[in-house]
């Protein structure tokens, strides 16, 4: 079961608590590896799935599943 929150932000962004498994695909380019670490580094995604030819030892972390 999915917890979180949603709420308006006073810019009137919708934001949200929701906590997130992201699958990301072209994580080893340049703008790949930036959002992989954006996804890292957020607190509400619990778990990162990378698909690549191959496994990339620069990508390790814990919350990364290389596929």
């Amino acid at each position: 079961m999915t917890r979180g929150t949603i709420w308006w932000d006073f810019d009137g962004t919708l934001m949200a608590s929701i906590e997130y498994t992201a699958m990301l695909l072209g994580a080893t380019g340049n703008v790949g590896k930036r959002i992989l670490h954006l996804l890292v580094q957020s607190p509400v995604c619990k778990k990162v799935v990378v698909v690549t030819r191959r496994s990339v030892p620069g990508l390790a972390n814990a919350k990364v599943q290389q596929v």
